[in-house]
């Protein structure tokens, strides 16, 4: 099964967001037999990629891509040459299943009756899913929510110490290969 990943993660968001999650999930499909992936990307500033390169090499992951200078008019450049570079490797039909990083309707011309995997990434819905009860939570829209819990957890020494064991309780539900195992799931009944 070959997956295709598209551009739009990796362009324009130097730092965090889920560009680690895609970046494990394609690690660990790297060494999986039976699937193989594609990312549609020539330019990124993203660091997960970028520091991790020298590393994957040696692990024989292959990541195309030259790293550009982070300015508005740099990521603006990169972003249309990405699209047009993900819309080329979409028109050749040459994979299973297309994963982009996030829904935009550029795909829908393209795709044809190839299955798409979309992963939604909404932190309001999905925190208390991934911490439990390892977080202590507060409405995002109340100033007084927010002040009151946070307050809660700098003060209290006995909160930090309950929630820091109850997190490295729940490290072993999300570890890069289930995580990958998970989606692999997904994929497979899909071809």
């Amino acid at each position: 099964m070959k997956v295709l990943y598209d551009h739009q993660l990796f362009t324009g968001a130097a730092y965090g967001r889920v560009s680690p999650y895609f970046y494990e999930l394609m690690r660990s499909f790297a060494h999986c037999s039976g699937i193989t992936f594609a990312l549609a990307l020539l330019l990124s500033n993203n660091e997960c990629l970028d520091e991790a390169s020298a590393v994957d090499r040696l692990l024989g992951l292959h990541l195309r891509f030259r790293s550009f200078a982070n300015s508005i008019q740099a990521n603006q450049v990169a972003s249309v040459l990405n699209r047009l570079h993900s819309i080329s490797r979409l028109r050749t039909g040459q994979f299973d299943v297309f994963h982009p990083n996030y829904y935009h309707r550029y795909i829908l011309p393209y795709v044809g009756k190839k299955p798409v995997v979309i992963t939604f990434h909404d932190v309001r819905s999905s925190f208390p899913e991934v911490a439990g009860d390892a977080a202590v939570y507060f409405d995002s829209e109340n100033d007084e929510s927010i002040a009151d819990t946070v307050e809660r957890a700098v003060l209290s020494d006995s909160l930090r110490y309950e929630l820091r064991q109850r997190g490295n309780g729940r490290l072993s539900l999300f570890s890069p290969a289930q995580t990958a195992q998970q989606t692999f799931d997904v994929y497979h009944p899909l071809i």
